[in-house]
């Protein structure tokens, strides 16, 4: 429902409240029975294996254990020396760093995961229960549990530990909030959108924008005071950390130098979640939602046509606008980055709420396109059942999927060789951008030449990243070059390099993956190998400088 107006026939839905009709204390306990079911799930999804997916959690737990160790002010990042984030040393994600701070006194590294997971998993599924009930859509305890069972692709991202997880809700939140709201809550929603993940800053216009064309078009008014908090909030919580200015400088180069770069085709180390998702792989991991939305999208058609005039103007609205967002994502997907998959997810699976409210609920007015009770409970026992046939599929993908992780802590042996050998300040050559978070996270007294989107070593030095690049699988890595193709005469001593380019003393790289690497660092007396397993190999620069 929408508390803050009230439910009159003209702006207003006229289906009664059913939590306030019933005693306080049997409300509590079902709310409180609905909290323990969203955190057993999100237990059950995370803790199902002991591999971590992605190697994002490894980086946001060991930043925010720089913050539980220095302080939440401590302001710099002198653990990637050539990149652009060492140089403005800024954090665009403080606000969630800060929010894990109190997982970073958990003394098991994988529980330390393992519990930041659930918990944002839980906030993201109360986030989206929160958004919906606002509204008055029916059986909002219910879509949560649709927007993760709903594709393999989709759980998988949710088990990841990043601000995504936080954004993602807060963006429905932000929609709820403008359709049905008041300015104070639509500020405070944009306030901890970007003081969580700044990275989605350029969301707030967007959808404040969206959400005013479909608030005309369902026959509303533009509303200036939520506008004007909406910008405001989003505005302060980029403010709200200890380098604002340095945050926006790295925000250029994700956004702004990342677009240019591939708009060049220039062959940078982008990695796979950049890349728009490929047809195949929406076919057979996003079946369910295609279906669900599709359909959705007839039987709204069916509504407006049989019923607009008993539509609700702000439930209308909603559906306009997370239709339109969902519509925006699908396309960002497909054509420039498979991460927006997550939004076009949580959008759509709200647009199909708010369908089946109007369309077999009968809300606002108390019918539906089914009046019939028996034809509705058979819409209902067949939605359970779907849901029910989502989740075992996707379960079962997901496990598949899980079994081809590398192991927890994979780089262990490194980070433990480095934490007990290495001085301290000492540059490490990651030779692949990815190694960074497990590498941050073992050893954090060492020093790393990048770390993160490889953009930012880019942006640093083209010279330098270019130097880094050639090396990463390529066959002949006894030599490499500042240039994106080497000529004969631009050639250099790939140690030379490493000593006086990048001061490195140690070197890490996948023995599989940089065979040619391999054969010249076990090769070349001026290295000694330190640590060697199939997939791993930590070599020290012992020759003169």
């Amino acid at each position: 429902m929408c508390p803050e107006t009230p439910r009159t026939q003209s702006d207003g839905l006229q289906t009664p409240d059913a939590e306030a009709s019933r005693p306080p204390r049997r409300a509590a306990w079902r709310y409180l029975l609905f909290l323990l079911v969203v955190v057993l799930v999100a237990g059950y999804v995370n803790f199902r294996t002991s591999k971590i997916p992605g190697d994002d959690a490894y980086y946001h737990m060991r930043h925010a254990s720089v913050y539980a160790s220095l302080g939440p002010f401590f302001n710099d990042f002198p653990w990637v020396v050539y990149s652009v984030v060492g140089k403005f040393a800024a954090d665009t994600w403080y606000g969630f760093h800060l929010l894990l701070v109190p997982f970073a006194y958990v003394a098991d590294p994988l529980m330390q995961i393992k519990l930041a997971s659930v918990f944002l998993l839980t906030v993201l599924l109360l986030l989206i229960w929160w958004a919906l009930r606002r509204l008055g859509v029916a059986r909002p305890c219910l879509w949560p549990f649709v927007v993760l069972f709903v594709a393999p692709d989709a759980l998988y991202r949710l088990l990841l530990m990043r601000p995504h997880m936080l954004s993602t809700g807060l963006l429905l939140l932000l929609l709820s909030l403008l359709t049905c709201g008041g300015a104070l809550t639509v500020g405070l929603t944009c306030l901890a959108l970007t003081f969580f993940h700044l990275n989605l800053f350029w969301l707030i216009p967007v959808i404040v924008g969206v959400w005013a064309a479909a608030a005309r078009l369902a026959g509303g008014n533009l509303q200036p005071a939520k506008v004007g908090a909406a910008l405001a909030g989003g505005v302060v919580g980029w403010l709200l950390r200890p380098n604002p200015i340095g945050a926006a400088k790295i925000l250029y180069v994700q956004l702004f130098t990342l677009t240019q770069v591939k708009l060049a085709g220039m062959p940078l180390a982008f990695g796979r979640e950049l890349e728009p998702l490929a047809p195949i792989r929406l076919a057979l991991n996003f079946t369910f939602l295609l279906l669900l939305w599709a359909g959705a999208v007839c039987v709204y058609v069916a509504c407006l046509h049989v019923r607009r005039d008993k539509l609700d103007r702000r439930l209308l609205t909603f559906m306009w606008s997370s239709l339109a967002m969902s519509l925006l994502f699908f396309v960002m997907t497909n054509l420039i980055s498979r991460r927006t998959a997550d939004l076009w997810n949580a959008f759509a699976i709200a647009f199909v709420a708010g369908v089946y409210t109007c369309a077999f609920a009968g809300q606002p007015k108390g019918d539906s396109l089914w009046p019939r009770p028996r034809t509705r409970k058979a819409f209902a026992v067949a939605g359970v059942a779907l849901l029910v046939l989502m989740a075992c599929f996707t379960l079962l993908l997901n496990s598949r999927v899980m079994d081809q992780e590398p192991p927890a802590f994979r780089l262990g042996l490194a980070g433990a060789w480095l934490r007990d050998n290495a001085r301290e300040g000492a540059i490490v050559f990651n030779v692949h951008w990815d190694d960074f978070p497990q590498l941050f996270y073992l050893a954090p007294y060492s020093r790393y030449i990048g770390g993160m989107d490889p953009i930012f070593q880019y942006a640093f030095s083209h010279d330098l990243y270019w130097k880094a690049h050639h090396l990463a699988g390529g066959k002949d890595a006894a030599s490499t070059c500042g240039a994106p193709q080497c000529s004969t005469q631009q050639l250099e001593d790939t140690y030379t390099v490493l000593r006086r380019d990048f001061h490195a003393s140690y070197i890490v790289f996948d023995k599989t993956l940089d065979a040619g690497l391999y054969d010249y660092v076990s090769t070349d007396k001026r290295f000694a190998i330190r640590i060697e397993v199939p997939r791993l190999v930590l070599a020290e620069l012992v020759g003169p400088d």
